[in-house]
């Protein structure tokens, strides 16, 4: 159903739905926009003609009911701020029937309420309508939600099978997830399954695992695995192998623990798994294989890839080198692009190939291994990051207030300066200060 703020008569047929939930008490409307309108007024007139129906309108202050009511049906005002939505979400999503419906008129992605209700909405209980106009329509499920996580070390593969998993007609969500990060916004993911592909480094998979089941969802895992030698070698050179002391970027040793932690947790606890070499000899049986084990249909699409990979509900560049093996095809087109790439790519480095032996001897305690290399700080993001807010805070402020405040930041130098100002005179505010780059 195509709904548009703008279009008051449509809004009104959302009652339909309202009368399709079928609850036994009389169906109750909150309007918790934080300023009545038209909208408010279409709800009120059409409400009044159902003598079951109530309708409640309230403020950003007032207080959900009591007594056990449920709400049948939540609006609220996407025009709202940060705060405000917050407040209203924490306040009256408890007071959902269980098959309630919220709507949000005046949605607009990126928007300060945008972000509220991905913070805030336990998406484990919510399935999200198509967005349409500047109408977010929610409805609330009576069973939890099915989530399928999928995970692997970088160069594993994960990538290629996110990929074909997406292509599903009734599966969406996060293609590539940004590595220190744990999704929580599903607003966009409309389908009855959620999908998010994660790489094991800042988090296990069986951690996040753990996560979203304690957050209500019905969590299906499955591993990508591949012989670990493959994988070091596959990195070499690419900006996400870096070998880095950072929680974005932690140690390649460190990753690998965590790699081998989830591997002992998919044997005992039956994990789902897909083997990198056996997915690029046969894709269509092993993608089968896996549809079977998790229980869902088998989808030609898999093998096809009709869907552009910015249509995905959250795409992301993904895996340099899938991303140079895209094109038409489907995904034995992108294996082969793949295969051939790989032999061009000439043969191993000798000094990172005895990295490689050095690491895979730790992690293995084999007697008298090398010790590591330390890891770097310099070319993990946070340092790149860093370097880039130094740089536009010298352009802010200018060369001269910038070596200033540097002195004034020192630890010693500039407890010094601080001593010698109050000594000169009390009363004088430390130059350099006003131009000084928060830490907090």
């Amino acid at each position: 159903m195509t709904v548009r703020s703008t279009d008051l008569a449509v809004q009104a047929s959302l009652l339909e739905r309202l009368q399709a939930l079928g609850s036994a008490a009389a169906p109750l409307v909150v309007d918790a926009a934080p300023v009545a309108d038209a909208v408010s007024a279409v709800l009120e007139t059409t409400l009044r003609a159902q003598p079951r129906a109530r309708y409640i309108r309230v403020s950003p202050g007032t207080a959900a009911p009591a007594g056990g009511t449920a709400v049948d049906l939540l609006r609220l005002k996407g025009g709202a701020d940060y705060e405000t939505t917050a407040q209203l979400l924490q306040r009256w999503l408890p007071c959902l029937a269980g098959d309630a419906i919220m709507m949000v008129d005046g949605y607009q992605a990126g928007s300060a309420a945008a972000r509220a209700i991905g913070e805030h909405v336990p998406f484990a209980h919510f399935l999200p309508a198509p967005i349409e106009g500047e109408l977010l329509v929610l409805r609330r499920t009576t069973q939890p939600r099915q989530l399928v996580l999928c995970g692997g070390m970088q160069s594993s593969g994960s990538s290629l099978v996110s990929m074909c998993f997406l292509q599903r007609g009734d599966l969406d969500g996060v293609y590539d997830l940004d590595n220190p990060l744990v999704q929580q916004d599903f607003t966009r993911v409309t389908t009855s399954h959620a999908w998010v592909k994660m790489t094991i480094g800042a988090f296990r998979l069986g951690e996040l695992a753990a996560l979203y089941r304690a957050q209500g969802w019905q969590v299906s895992v499955l591993l990508v695995t591949r012989e670990l030698r493959e994988i070091l070698v596959s990195l070499a050179g690419k900006w996400y192998g870096h070998d880095g002391c950072t929680g974005d970027d932690p140690p390649l040793y460190t990753r690998l623990l965590r790699y081998r932690e989830d591997l002992r947790e998919a044997a005992a606890h039956d994990w789902v798994c897909i083997e990198h070499a056996a997915l690029l000899a046969d894709p269509a049986a092993v993608l089968g294989r896996t549809c079977a084990a998790l229980g869902l249909p088998w989808d030609d699409g898999m093998l096809d890839w009709p869907r552009d990979p910015d249509t995905f509900a959250y795409p992301s560049l993904g895996n340099e080198s899938l991303r140079a093996s895209l094109g038409a095809g489907g995904v034995a087109a992108a294996i082969s692009r793949y295969r051939q790439r790989a032999t061009d790519s000439g043969d191993e480095d000798p000094i990172r190939a005895t990295q490689v032996d050095t690491l895979l001897a730790r992690l293995d305690g084999t007697p008298g291994a090398a010790e590591l290399a330390p890891s770097r700080y310099r070319g993990t993001r946070r340092e790149r990051l860093e370097r880039e807010v130094d740089r536009l805070y010298r352009e802010e402020i200018g060369p001269r207030e910038a070596y200033i405040a540097r002195l004034w930041r020192h630890r010693v130098i500039g407890r010094l300066l601080a001593a010698w100002v109050r000594w000169v005179n009390p009363a004088l505010a430390a130059p350099g200060r006003t131009g000084e780059r928060s830490h907090d």
